[in-house]
């Protein structure tokens, strides 16, 4: 039970966090390589997104890249 407790606390923390901060995200791509890798030929679908906009406004593989490469 505790991890679970545990599990959910952090889920809702981090969606909270990532979801709900409007700067979360200006700051995720001045702190790391997402913009650079979103011009990167990756994926099998268009590479176009609003470039702004909340969490939803990345794609993601380069959402996933830049995060591995950042400890924020």
């Amino acid at each position: 039970h505790i991890m679970d407790e545990l599990s959910d606390i952090s889920c809702d923390l981090y969606r909270g966090y990532v979801r709900e901060n409007k700067d979360f995200v200006p700051y995720f791509r001045s702190a790391t390589p997402e913009q650079e890798l979103g011009k990167l030929p990756l994926g099998s679908r268009p590479a176009k997104r609003r470039p702004t906009g909340g969490v939803e406004s990345l794609r993601a593989i380069p959402w996933i890249f830049a995060w591995t490469q950042n400890r924020l």
